[in-house]
């Protein structure tokens, strides 16, 4: 997620690799509660972006495909003008905790 795209479109896409149906996924603004995350089948727009120049060289086997592990959530309204912190949480079907945050 860029800054630009989080004040543009008030949502957060991530791409958990290999996250089950079983596994919990949340975000958090600036450590505030956290919420739920939607899983959602659509192309990464990190993958789409980083083929571009291939898929335009004439290559059509280099090209994003959807995914069935994005996760997405829509922020009631978009974040205020400076710098923001989004922190992910995975809790897989073990139970094992993961998070990264991203400053934008």
């Amino acid at each position: 997620m860029t800054g630009r795209d989080a004040r543009a479109r008030k949502t957060v896409l991530v791409n958990v690799f290999d996250c089950s149906v079983k596994c919990v996924v949340e975000c958090s603004l600036d450590g505030g509660a956290w919420a739920t995350m939607t899983r959602v089948a659509v192309k990464d727009p990190f993958v789409e972006q980083m083929l571009e120049g291939v898929m335009r060289s004439g290559k059509p086997w280099a090209s994003a495909v959807e995914c069935q592990h994005m996760w997405a959530y829509e922020f009631p309204k978009p974040p205020k003008r400076g710098t923001h912190t989004v922190t992910i949480r995975v809790v897989d079907h073990f139970g094992r905790e993961y998070a990264r945050s991203k400053v934008f």
